[in-house]
């Protein structure tokens, strides 16, 4: 069953609302729990697979890549609250650690975590075309509505391009891989960097134009994308899962 681009987009939207919402560990775990656990509901990690769900490894990057922005909430929290009850001591820097800047940090790293599960969900079960064309039927002109798909599209051309660039760097003897050396070299990564971005940022506009961008208002599509009762039906029910979380975060 193909699900319409709107349903897709209620659902971010509530789960995005919803985390923001939302106040205590439990309710934040839960829908951490939630997203995750998507995928399975919708079918795709069966018991009989031979090879992992793609969605998997990817939703395992994302939490993997957002576990430095976790630490940093926590380093801050830590280093800037200073009221409250004290949960425990640090003897070596004599450091006390409140119970509430452990808290705070706790719902910022769940935060953290729920929005980049929910925005890659949304881009890994989204194609660009459909977003598009759904666009497209909320009477927003092609020229923009399109502008989502090229710059989705444009994303993995400028990493192959920065890849060649290092690559290219390290064949000159420049030591850019580590953290602190890839900062020290950083003006030799920019100006190739901006020059292969210029590059490619003319091909795809040659490549638009001789698809007929621009050429007239009406637009013909290969898939159409199409609204049905199930469509309806749930996107109700994510506008009714949203508008129970609000309430609840209202209550408390």
């Amino acid at each position: 069953m193909r699900v319409h681009p709107a349903v897709k987009v209620s659902w971010l939207v509530a789960t995005c609302a919803a985390t923001l919402a939302l106040t205590s560990a439990p309710a934040l775990l839960a829908v951490l729990a939630l997203l995750w656990a998507t995928p399975a509901l919708a079918g795709g990690w069966a018991p009989g697979r031979r090879r992992p769900h793609p969605y998997l490894p990817a939703l395992l990057t994302v939490a993997r890549m957002s576990l430095p922005f976790c630490l940093a909430l926590l380093v801050l929290q830590v280093a800037l609250h200073r009221s409250g009850p004290v949960a425990f001591v640090v003897p070596w820097v004599r450091l006390a650690v409140y119970t509430q800047a452990l808290q705070r940090a706790l719902l910022g790293c769940l935060r953290v975590q729920c929005l980049a599960v929910a925005g890659t969900q949304f881009w890994l079960w989204t194609h660009p075309t459909d977003l598009a064309i759904m666009l497209m039927g909320w009477g927003v002109p092609y020229r923009y509505a399109f502008l989502p798909t090229v710059a989705f599209r444009a994303l993995p051309l400028l990493a192959h391009e920065l890849e060649q660039v290092l690559d290219g760097q390290e064949l000159l003897g420049l030591e850019i891989r580590r953290g602190w050396t890839q900062i020290r070299n950083l003006p030799s990564l920019v100006v190739p960097f901006c020059l292969r971005t210029l590059r490619v940022g003319n091909d795809m506009a040659l490549a638009m134009e001789l698809r007929g961008y621009g050429a007239g208002s009406a637009r013909t599509h290969l898939r159409p994308v199409d609204a049905h009762w199930w469509d309806y039906a749930l996107a109700a029910g994510v506008l009714a899962g949203l508008a129970l979380a609000i309430v609840v975060a209202a209550g408390r």
